[in-house]
């Protein structure tokens, strides 16, 4: 998961992030001859983020 435009807000933060996954896609195509192949999907949404600590007994830092 990844958040852009925090914690500074930026005017650009969606083209930042939309060039920093096509960047990882470009990455992965070119895999190294014999490496196994990756996989991975490419989501994004914009709006405002919460961010917090959850649970009681183990604690996870999680972004909504």
């Amino acid at each position: 998961m990844v958040a852009s435009g925090i914690p500074k807000s930026r005017d650009d933060h969606d083209i930042v992030l939309a060039n920093m996954a096509l960047d990882m896609n470009a990455y992965i195509a070119h895999k190294p001859d014999g490496a196994t192949p990756l996989k991975f999907r490419i989501g994004m949404n914009t709006g405002s983020v919460v961010a917090g600590v959850i649970g009681q007994q183990k604690f996870h830092y999680d972004i909504w």
